[in-house]
């Protein structure tokens, strides 16, 4: 079902919003006036004074904001150098590291070479051949026949 009134639109509402508003804004202008009508015996040095310290007061809120901004500024500082610190370390780690992958890499290739070696000297021995006749090829052999 479709509303085709809207009550919050309507002329009593509209004149309730306008007689509220206007009466908020007296309000308002009367609340600065009876402010006014009971400070009016207030002396001037008085009057000197309030504003002395609101002036004061903020002055204290800015110092405490600089000092909170300066402090911030050292915190962070500390944590940079600390961060610097914690690189430093994490690079000399990472050498450390790669120093050792190298050696461990080396010490595989040492140990296939030696593996192999070792395979060599099993065969040679098995076969009842001297080492040293595996490392010189025979040369009273007869030439090799191209077919």
């Amino acid at each position: 079902m479709e509303r085709l009134f809207d009550p919050s639109l309507s002329l009593p509402s509209l004149v309730y919003l306008v007689i509220a508003g206007f009466l908020g804004w007296v309000g308002n202008r009367a609340y600065k006036w009876v402010l006014l009508w009971l400070n009016r015996k207030k002396p001037a040095a008085e009057i000197d004074e309030t504003q002395a310290r609101t002036v004061k007061t903020f002055a204290e809120a800015r110092r405490i904001n600089a000092e909170a901004d300066t402090e911030l500024n050292a915190i962070i500082q500390r944590l940079h150098a600390r961060i610097d610190q914690m690189q430093l370390g994490i690079d000399a780690i990472r050498i450390e590291r790669n120093d050792w992958k190298e050696r461990a890499e080396s010490a595989e290739s040492q140990g296939k070479i030696d593996e192999h070696f070792i395979k060599r000297l099993t065969a040679a021995n098995e076969l009842g051949v001297k080492l040293a006749d595996l490392d010189e090829p025979k040369r009273d052999a007869g030439p090799i026949e191209n077919k």
